[in-house]
């Protein structure tokens, strides 16, 4: 149970920071784009969303033996198919999290501005 407060933990202090820099980005795009300061920033967290999800797939994929054992037949044979498989599960845990997070902060700008 620690780690999985650990991750949840970071994830929460990683979105924080996300959404401390989507004001900025929101504020810029106001006055670049002329739409609303709120819907760009619930824009801005749905982008980071899906790129911090993509990444954390990425990186959980990549940690699999599968995936290593097909790259260690490119490679032929350079890589070790189960050295190191399952070493970025806790790290791809907290870009998962992160990037939901942040897609539930950004529906919930959307359903206020539905309003």
């Amino acid at each position: 149970m620690g780690k999985v407060r650990q991750v949840l933990f970071d994830s929460l202090k990683e979105s924080a920071v996300f959404a401390a820099v989507a004001v900025p980005v929101a504020y810029v795009l106001f006055l670049v784009i002329h739409i609303g300061v709120v819907d760009s920033f619930g824009f801005t967290l749905l982008v980071e969303a899906c790129i911090l999800m993509l990444i954390g797939g990425a990186m959980d994929i990549t940690g699999t033996a599968a995936v290593r054992r097909f790259v260690s037949v490119i490679s032929g044979g350079k890589v070790s198919p189960f050295a190191g498989a399952g070493r970025n599960v806790a790290a791809a845990a907290v870009f998962t999290v992160t990037g939901v997070i942040l897609f539930l902060a950004s529906l919930a700008v959307a359903l206020v501005l539905s309003l």
